[in-house]
């Protein structure tokens, strides 16, 4: 039987106060690399959208945290600080949602514990991330779309579809639950009292007030171009059409995958997810265990043959449904383990996962260094090892680093032509603090306003200008990551502080 002092707020709230210390404490300090960094960048600048990859408008995101800097946080801690918080409402509405599919504590905590130390949900949410704010929203609707079925009140589907509205605005994948909600309104064809066309139009009213902030920027983009179809195709799927609708699921990404998902749930528990969904199968009513079933299958699915570089942020919304189902698995051994020292055993295998985040990256960079486990590319001021494997990022300062050492060493009216990963600190202290905005950094040039002409290195007089001026650098010595212009024989690179100088190649000696 369920048990009777499991209180759904009362749970919710200590669910999300141990997750917002955690998160919190633990989150980036300062500056960020790559996207995260980018979206420090974008809310200090103002820019609610990405003006060359609308797909990434995250447009509510941006709202908020800008929210955040009107009382007085800075745009790089107000970014991290709102996906942190954002991780905490996640961790609290599971935890909920736990509690209204189990009725009772021991699953509660354990499945909470998953997912609260998965790597996956730490990683993400102690950074500037708008994924942590998409989940907070998924299971806002999941939490609403139970209550409907379990009460049989409409209302509460209107107020799922409001939330789905506000999930758009802030990322598009939101849309990938419409199937699911597909599925459930043809299970409810046979119960028309239900759901009414009274509420069907209030619902659809619903959602595109939340959805406003898309809507707006879609018809004020649209105006501009003079091109709806193709604003919107941008806005959906932009630049990444080709790995969106991906077919082909090559063997390296399988093996991706399978490994995250080992390493985000690094205990026995996990498991338990079979047993899981096969209860919520037979003991919840039809409607609601095939939205959960189609939504989970929908999101992971997407996320598994995504293939992209940080394709791991996008498996998080199927994870979700993972710790669910193994929450509720969890209260099948439960039940069948009623000893005192099982439970202690059940709660601990729950809370294995900080430890196993400390030894790891120690073992294999000590033991196994050449095992392909982390991104393998060297970024100055980042070890691979803690950056990737280690969660917590409380300590890691190295974006700002290296932005800083950069800036300080180069030479007068520098050119740095280095990949987007490392852009964002760079323009960050250019921006914010006016540090050395003689140096352009090229492919960051539509965030630094105060040059009146872009550059063009694909002009061989101005590129072999630059280079004998001993004024173009790049953050790489692998002649595959430079500029495709600067990859050929007649250039070469010097060490010059943390980056590289090109210089022209030395003519090689024949016998």
């Amino acid at each position: 039987m369920p048990d009777p002092t499991v209180d759904i707020k009362r749970t919710w709230l200590i669910a999300f106060g141990a997750a917002a210390i955690l998160y919190v404490a633990t989150a980036a300090p300062s500056l960020i690399w790559g996207d995260s960094g980018d979206a420090q960048l974008r809310l200090l600048l103002g820019h609610f959208y990405d003006r060359r990859w609308l797909s990434r408008c995250h447009v509510l995101y941006y709202m908020l945290a800008h929210a955040l800097t009107v009382i007085g946080l800075t745009p790089a801690y107000a970014a991290t600080l709102l996906s942190a918080i954002a991780g905490a409402v996640t961790i609290g509405n599971v935890a909920a949602l736990i509690a209204v599919l189990t009725g009772r504590k021991m699953p509660v905590v354990c499945g909470t514990a998953l997912l609260l130390f998965s790597h996956c949900m730490w990683h993400i949410a102690t950074v500037a991330e708008v994924m942590t704010c998409s989940t907070a929203l998924l299971t806002t609707e999941l939490l609403l779309v139970t209550r409907f079925i379990g009460t049989r009140n409409a209302w509460w589907l209107v107020a799922a579809w409001f939330v789905n509205g506000l999930g758009v605005s802030m990322h598009n994948f939101a849309l990938l639950i419409w199937p699911a909600y597909a599925v459930l309104m043809l299970c409810i064809l046979t119960r028309r009292s239900l759901v009414s066309v009274r509420h069907l139009a209030v619902a659809s009213a619903a959602w595109l007030v939340g959805a406003a902030p898309f809507l707006a920027l879609f018809v004020y983009l649209a105006r501009q171009t003079g091109d709806p179809a193709d604003v919107l195709s941008r806005m959906l799927t932009g630049g990444y059409v080709s790995n969106v609708f991906n077919t082909s699921v090559p063997p390296r990404v399988v093996a991706k995958t399978l490994a995250y998902c080992v390493y985000s749930f690094p205990s026995p528990l996990i498991l338990g997810v079979f047993g899981g969904a096969m209860a919520v199968w037979r003991h919840r009513e039809r409607p609601e265990a095939l939205f959960l079933f189609v939504a989970f299958a929908v999101y992971f699915v997407f996320a598994a043959r995504y293939n992209v570089p940080d394709q791991h942020v996008f498996l998080l919304h199927g994870f979700l449904f993972v710790v669910v189902f193994t929450a509720v698995g969890i209260d099948r051994i439960n039940f069948a383990c009623r000893a005192p020292a099982a439970r202690v055993a059940i709660i601990a295998l729950a809370c294995l996962a900080p430890l196993v985040y400390a030894v790891v990256p120690e073992v294999l960079r000590d033991r196994f260094p050449k095992v392909a486990i982390v991104p393998p590319r060297r970024i100055p001021d980042r070890d691979p090892y803690t950056w990737f494997l280690k969660p917590w990022r409380c300590s890691q300062d190295g974006p700002e680093r290296f932005a800083r050492r950069t800036l300080d060493a180069l030479p007068r009216d520098a050119v740095l032509t280095i990949d987007s990963t490392l852009v964002p600190p760079l323009l960050y202290l250019q921006n914010a603090a006016h540090l050395r905005r003689d140096v352009r950094v090229l492919v960051g040039e539509i965030y630094q306003s105060w040059f009146d002409d872009a550059m063009d290195i694909a002009a061989a007089p101005l590129r072999d200008r630059l280079v004998d001026e001993g004024r173009l650098f790049t953050a790489t010595r692998v002649r595959r990551s430079w500029n495709g212009h600067l990859r050929g024989p007649e250039y070469d690179v010097v060490p010059y502080g943390p980056v590289f100088q090109f210089v022209r190649a030395r003519p090689s000696v024949s016998n």
